[in-house]
Parts: C-alpha cells; sequence; structure tokens
C-alpha cells in the first residue's frame, strides 16, 4: 500500500475527499509495538485481556480471522447462539466485533453467556445499541480493550494494519477522530490495511441505507487506499467491488462489506442493488472468515448449521 497521500485523486474528479494531513493528533499513543489509540484507558475500569500482541508477529500463510457484527440481545436475537458456537468452532486467531454486539440491555453477562470464550481474541467496538442502553457498561466489560473514552484505535494482525472507527462519535470532516484515522494511516504505510466501523458507507437496505455522515472517513479510506471496509448496523450480508469516493466502482479502491448476520433478526432490501454490490443476502445467519495474508486477502462467508447462502472473495492488495 502506498503511504497516505493527502493529494491523492481518483482518475474521476472529485472523487476523493480526505483534507490534507492535519497533524498527528494529541493523545496518539503507542501501546507495546502493535496498537495504537486515540485516548487512554480509563484507570476506573475493570482490567481484562486484551488480544495478544504476538499476532503482530506472525506471517505467511495468513492469519484466521472471524467478522460479524450484531449479535446478543434478550429479545428477537433468534440465532446468536448459533452464529456464537459457528465462530467458535472455525479456531480463529482473532475475533472482529462490528458492534451492537450487546442490544437493548446492558447485562454483558447475556453477551458472555454465547461469546465470552472469544473474549481473549476479540477487537471490539460499539455501536449505537452499546450507546443507547450504557457505554460505561461496555467499557467495564471489556477494560482496556474498549478504549474508552473515544472507542476507535488501531492494531496489527500480522502483516495487515487495521483501524477500528467510532461511528458514533464526530465522524465530520475536520473532526479529531477523521485527523486521528489520517495520522494513523500516515504512520502505519502497511500493505494492506483494513477498517472496522459499526455502519456502512454504502448499503441497499431501507432500514440503515447509505450514510453520508461516514463520508469524510470513507474518503480519508479510499484516498489512504484501505483495502477492506467491514461493517455491520444493518442486519443482512452484502459485498461491493472495490469503489471511489462516490461509491462507484474502480479498480483501486475500497472494498466495502456489510456482515450484520451475527443473530438479530434481519433486515430488508427494499430497493434495487447499488452500483457495484456484487451479492447480498438477508436471509442468512452467519459469519466472514477472512485469511489475511502478506499483500492478499481471501474471505468466506459461512451459515450457521441448516441454512445454505454461502460467498467468497480474493484480492490483492493496494
Amino acid at each position: 500500500m502506498r503511504p497516505y497521500d493527502p493529494g491523492y485523486r481518483a482518475p474521476r474528479s472529485g472523487r476523493v475527499l480526505a483534507a490534507a494531513l492535519a497533524g498527528v493528533v494529541c493523545g496518539l499513543l503507542p501501546i507495546a509495538g502493535s496498537l495504537t489509540t486515540a485516548a487512554s484507558p480509563s484507570p476506573s475500569l475493570a482490567s481484562t485481556s486484551i488480544p495478544s500482541p504476538s499476532l503482530a508477529s506472525t506471517s505467511s500463510p495468513g492469519l484466521r480471522v472471524a467478522v460479524v457484527g450484531d449479535m446478543v440481545c434478550p429479545v428477537r436475537c433468534p440465532r446468536s447462539a448459533d452464529v456464537a458456537a459457528l465462530v467458535t468452532s472455525l479456531h480463529p486467531d482473532a475475533f472482529l466485533g462490528l458492534g451492537d454486539l450487546l442490544n437493548n440491555t446492558a447485562d454483558w453477562s447475556l453477551y458472555d453467556a454465547q461469546w465470552g470464550t472469544l473474549k481473549g481474541i476479540t477487537y471490539p467496538l460499539p455501536g449505537n445499541h452499546e450507546y443507547s442502553a450504557d457505554i460505561d457498561a461496555y467499557n467495564q466489560y471489556w477494560g482496556d480493550a474498549a478504549h474508552a473514552p473515544l472507542h476507535y484505535y488501531s492494531f496489527d494482525l500480522g502483516s495487515w494494519h487495521v483501524v477500528a472507527l467510532n461511528g458514533e462519535a464526530d465522524t465530520s470532516s475536520g473532526s479529531p477522530q477523521e485527523t486521528w484515522f489520517q495520522a494513523d494511516l500516515a504512520a502505519h504505510p502497511a500493505a494492506c490495511t483494513a477498517v472496522l466501523i459499526h455502519g456502512p458507507r454504502w448499503s441497499s437496505s431501507n432500514d440503515h441505507p447509505s450514510d453520508p455522515s461516514l463520508q469524510a472517513l470513507w474518503g480519508v479510506a479510499v484516498g489512504g487506499h484501505v483495502d477492506l471496509w467491514l461493517s455491520g448496523h444493518n442486519h443482512l450480508y452484502e459485498r461491493f467491488d472495490p469503489l471511489d469516493a462516490d461509491g462507484l466502482p474502480y479498480d483501486d479502491g475500497t472494498t466495502e462489506m456489510v456482515i450484520g448476520t451475527g443473530g438479530r433478526q434481519l433486515h430488508r432490501f427494499d430497493r434495487e442493488p447499488l452500483q457495484g454490490e456484487v451479492i447480498r443476502d438477508n436471509e442468512t445467519f452467519g459469519a466472514g472468515l477472512f485469511t489475511l495474508g502478506d499483500g492478499r486477502w481471501s474471505m468466506e462467508f459461512l451459515p450457521i448449521p441448516g441454512q445454505t447462502f454461502t460467498d467468497s472473495a480474493s484480492g490483492t492488495c493496494h
């Protein structure tokens, strides 16, 4: 991947909205050489182990990384336990939780009962339901791994750099998060980069359609040659071709996937697929299993037992 270039523009004019690099944000702290965060965890939070930094030295053939969001709740989450069992059976090296891990309650014992065995390898981020229920309860459960109070941070998985963004915070152009994101990409010119965020920038679902409030971060991702943008929020599955800053197919763009199939009641598709949308499904619960290798990635969408929809894709890094 080329280092972040604040002046980069896609061949189609006006496609990349990333602003000039504004400098390193106050509070960008390296942690153990493999994690960077926008703020120190609150010392009042309960402590818990963060995923092992030994993953940063893992090399080819690649790490097996499970990815999904929108999972546990007291009601209307009919298959969360089944998805948890599926992910656990895969024995992944890491689990990336795409937000709304726990919904409509602050009782994290419900989450722990289903997904707790994966806690030590989980990189979490909050969604809108963690905020609306009780973000302090989220912080207490995840401890240092919550990266409170800002909840955006970055880390390395093998040769990959991964940036966890907070779509529930200020995501506007010139915001502290956008400036930090630019600085983080500039400081970590890895060959391969992925972004995790709860909400998709592009989606053909009417429940949570394409979100223009994420445009500034999406523009930085495209301008910074980010390879993968992984999100949930919509309770369904979508995969796109690489897209430019306007959401149109572009070979040097960023591939977005929506994997909100962690167990909550599934959403609808009430509109035609968007341009660049390769495949979509809203009848299947399951998770993405990614293999992140040196200069490349591959993935499979795996359904829970008794369901049949699958998908697979692969690519090389910018």
